[in-house]
C-alpha cells in the first residue's frame, strides 16, 4: 500500500488515471482545508500537502513538484508574491493560481507578471473552482 502511494506521487497517476498533484499554501488552516475537500471529492486531484505561507514553502513544492500550487499572497508582506516568483522561476512546469479572498487590480496583474497562471476567488463555487484548476493544468501542459 504504502509503495503505491509513493508510485502515485511519483508518475501522477492513481488507480491509472491521470491526477493533478496539488499543494495548497495559505495561513487559514481552515480554507486549507475546506480546498482540500474540495479537491478530494474528485478523483482528479491529489492533495500532496497543506501549508501555511512560510519561507519554507517554495522548497517545500519545489521537492514535492506538484503539477499545481494554490496560493494565498494577501499574507502582510511580500511573502506570498515571493514565492509565486520563485516557483515560476525555478519551475515554469508548476501551474501557481492565486487564490485571493477578495481581488486587488494590482495585485492580480503582479501575480501574473511573476508567473501565476490565475487569481481566483476563493468564494467560488467549489465545483467551478475544480473544473477552472484542472482547466489551467490541462492548457499548461
Amino acid at each position: 500500500m504504502e509503495a503505491a502511494l509513493r508510485e502515485t506521487q511519483v508518475d501522477g497517476r492513481l488507480n491509472g488515471e491521470e491526477v493533478v498533484r496539488v499543494i495548497i499554501v495559505d495561513n487559514n488552516q481552515a480554507v486549507r482545508k475546506q480546498l482540500s475537500r474540495a479537491l478530494a471529492r474528485t478523483s482528479e486531484f491529489q492533495v500532496l500537502k497543506e501549508m501555511p505561507v512560510s519561507k519554507s514553502a517554495a522548497s517545500d513544492v519545489l521537492s514535492l513538484r506538484p503539477e499545481l500550487v494554490l496560493l494565498e499572497v494577501k499574507t502582510g508582506d511580500s511573502l506570498g508574491m515571493e514565492i509565486c516568483e520563485e516557483i515560476s522561476r525555478l519551475a515554469p512546469e508548476i501551474s501557481v493560481v492565486v487564490l485571493t479572498s477578495y481581488t486587488n487590480e494590482e495585485e492580480r496583474e503582479k501575480v501574473l507578471e511573476l508567473g501565476a497562471q490565475a487569481y481566483l476567488l476563493k468564494s467560488v463555487p467549489s465545483n467551478w473552482l475544480t473544473h477552472e484548476i484542472k482547466r489551467l493544468v490541462l492548457n499548461k501542459a
